[in-house]
């Protein structure tokens, strides 16, 4: 059975078939993709869910989340660097690569905020 989440409020809601999770939206770091699955990374915890990456992107894309990446989806806020010539994101010490494709998106979607 897939996980369902939704974003609301601030919230981002887990419920599986063994728990219910809230997480304070701000807390998400970033979300990586790992086939079926996605592993949300927040400030001291990790939370491995039965979702694909496409339909954390729908809830969240109006917090600020963008994809960088196939299988990644970072939010735009706790960027703390980004390595143009690489094409690279860095939070929190992890790197984070951005996709040529997704590049100038990345790079405008930032300097707005």
């Amino acid at each position: 059975m897939e996980t369902k989440t939704t974003a609301t409020r601030g919230t981002f809601k887990i419920n599986t078939q063994k728990e219910y999770f809230v997480i304070p939206i701000n807390s998400i770091l970033f979300c990586e993709a790992s086939g079926s699955y996605s592993l949300i990374h927040c400030n001291n915890q990790k939370y491995l869910i039965a979702q694909n990456l496409a339909r954390i992107e729908k809830s969240l894309s109006k917090f600020n989340f963008i994809r960088c990446h196939y299988s990644y989806l970072v939010n735009l806020k706790k960027v703390d660097r980004i390595n143009k010539i690489k094409k690279e994101l860095l939070i929190q010490g992890k790197i984070i690569p951005i996709s040529r494709r997704r590049y100038s998106l990345v790079i405008k979607s930032i300097s707005k905020l």
